[in-house]
């Protein structure tokens, strides 16, 4: 009777106890997750609340301004109204920024419009955003803007003018698009100006009201994931004539300036040996990307803004991060006594790409090692010939290798199954299909990297 009684008794079993905290873990955590956004909700809802308060209290104080003053402190129009701000409400911290701007109105015709309108300022626009950021979720921002009009008749400062930012992204395709939410920082500090715009859903800024200053505009054109552009002043305050001068505004026109900028890209350079290892301390140079201006030589030279002396580290490397798409010239600085270069992935000039890591591979050997480097070109332009098929053979040294050159033309004895090339002399035979064969001789010297380069004749 005790023993049936023991097998009846009832409980919880492992795998009852495992589905058990399963299922309580899963209401806890759904629990949770609905508790946290919802306070998060409200939590934002506050803060915006907040910052609406906060946009409107300011835009009643920009009302009771005089016209006249109804302007931004170092801004386009100059006024009593500060840029930025930093205000505390309900112990949340806020960032208000304010921007003061003309309207050329069409309702009574535009500047060197039809009709053409003679008193093109027609009234401000005040725009405030009020922002917030806690970090996380909990971030963001509210904007109002109000019109405020001249008290009577409206009327042009005769030194004014307007300018028209056009802000431009280089496609692959060799066509020029608008970039929206480019940041553009203005400067000229002959007029005390100083002020940030981001440029619309076209990729322009027009800025009405400007004063009058000649290549005194100083742009500085900004966004993640693009290069920053700066303009500069022209020769001879810059040292060579600029591609992009500082803005001009002639008062009573509009005033156009457009900026192509480019994507950025990541790049690794990587130095090995014939035998594939890494070589570190390789002192290389690396010139290219966007092209500031021209020197004054003759011919003009480029200046571009890359423009770097550099060494690879332990591991034969050296990384860029977020450089500018275009051309760009990799060889060996001056002061790099020890290697030569016999060997690149890569013809130099070569084009960054976007969207992946462009991993640019110098082959490198010792000066001092006895070694032949032949460069393979294409007579009728002196290109690089690439997969060419180089023979070179010494029968009483028992030496018979064939390389194929790479993509920069280039072809190194030993090869990689060598152990070492020995003193003599060689025949070399050059073959490429569509191409004449090349023969000839040369002599590998003890303790000593020798080259030459070859030119092949098409058939």
């Amino acid at each position: 009777m005790n023993s049936y009684k023991f097998k009846n008794k009832k409980g919880f079993t492992y795998i009852e106890s495992v589905v058990f905290l399963f299922i309580f873990s899963l209401v806890v955590v759904t629990f949770y997750q609905v508790f946290s956004l919802g306070t998060r909700y409200i939590v934002n809802s506050k803060n915006r609340l907040g910052a609406i308060s906060v946009a409107n209290e300011k835009m009643e104080i920009d009302r009771n301004l005089k016209y006249k003053d109804v302007g931004t402190v170092g801004g386009f129009i100059s006024g009593n109204i500060p840029q930025t701000e930093n205000v505390i409400e309900n112990n949340q911290k806020y960032k208000v920024q304010t921007e003061v701007s003309y309207r050329d109105d069409p309702f009574d015709g535009t500047l060197d419009g039809s009709p053409d309108d003679a008193d093109w300022e027609d009234y401000k626009i005040i725009g405030v955003t009020v922002s917030w950021d806690n970090g996380d979720a909990d971030r963001g921002d509210v904007f109002i803007a109000s019109q405020f009009s001249p008290p009577g008749l409206e009327s042009v400062d005769a030194t004014d003018g307007v300018l028209s930012i056009n802000i431009l992204l280089a496609e692959a395709n060799g066509g020029n698009n608008g970039v929206a939410g480019f940041n553009v920082h203005i400067e000229n500090s002959d007029l005390g100006i100083s002020e940030d715009r981001q440029t619309d859903n076209a990729g322009n800024i027009t800025i009405i009201g400007l004063k009058q200053s000649i290549q005194k505009y100083k742009l500085t054109v900004s966004k993640t994931g693009y290069e920053t552009v700066n303009t500069f002043p022209p020769y001879p305050i810059t040292s060579y004539n600029p591609t992009d001068v500082d803005a001009t505004v002639i008062a009573g026109t509009i005033n156009n300036v457009s900026i192509v900028v480019y994507r950025v890209a990541d790049l690794k350079i990587s130095a090995v040996d014939y035998l594939g290892n890494s070589v570190s301390d390789v002192h290389f140079k690396l010139v290219g990307g966007r092209i500031l201006g021209t020197t004054n030589d003759q011919p003009p030279l480029n200046v571009y803004k890359f423009n770097k002396v550099d060494v690879t580290g332990a591991d034969g490397t050296k990384e860029y991060k977020s450089v500018g798409l275009g051309q760009y010239t990799l060889g060996l600085d001056s002061s790099e006594t020890k290697y030569s270069i016999v060997g690149m992935n890569q013809i130099s000039p070569f084009s960054l790409l976007f969207g992946i890591i462009n991993n640019i591979k110098i082959k490198v050997a010792d000066r001092l090692v006895t070694g032949y480097l032949v460069n393979v070109l294409r007579k009728v332009d002196n290109s690089p010939l690439n997969s060419a098929s180089v023979e070179l053979k010494n029968t009483s040294l028992n030496y018979d290798r064939t390389v194929a050159t790479d993509n920069s033309g280039m072809a190194f004895f030993p090869t990689v199954n060598d152990t070492k090339l020995l003193p003599g002399t060689y025949d070399i035979t050059i073959k490429a299909e569509g191409y004449n064969t090349y023969t000839g001789t040369v002599t590998a010297i003890d303790g000593k990297l020798i080259s030459s380069s070859q030119t092949l004749t098409a058939k």
